[in-house]
C-alpha cells in the first residue's frame, strides 16, 4: 500500500518560487514534528534538481520558514517553522 502525507493549505500560499516550495515540500515530507535531517544531495534527487539549486533555495527558506542548526556529525538539522 502506498503512503501518503499531508502538506498544510498554506503552504501553497506563500511567496516562493515553485523550486523554493518543491524543497519545502519535501522537507515537510521528511519531518517528525517538525525536524528533518535530508542531505542537500537526497533532497537534489527527491526533487530532480541539482545540489547548488537546492543549495540556493534552502538560503531563501532559512529564516523565515526554516531555521537550520548542523549536528556534530556535520548533518543538517532543519526546524520547519
Amino acid at each position: 500500500m502506498e503512503q501518503f502525507f499531508r502538506v498544510p493549505n498554506r503552504v501553497f500560499t506563500l511567496p516562493l518560487s515553485s523550486k523554493e516550495l518543491l524543497v519545502l515540500i519535501y522537507l515537510l515530507r521528511c519531518s517528525n514534528n517538525g525536524d528533518a535531517f535530508p542531505s542537500h544531495e537526497k533532497i537534489a534527487q527527491a526533487c530532480k534538481m541539482g545540489r547548488a539549486t537546492v543549495y540556493r533555495c534552502i538560503r531563501k527558506l532559512e529564516g523565515r520558514y526554516i531555521l537550520i542548526t548542523r549536528t556534530s556529525h556535520k548533518v543538517n538539522h532543519y526546524r520547519i517553522l
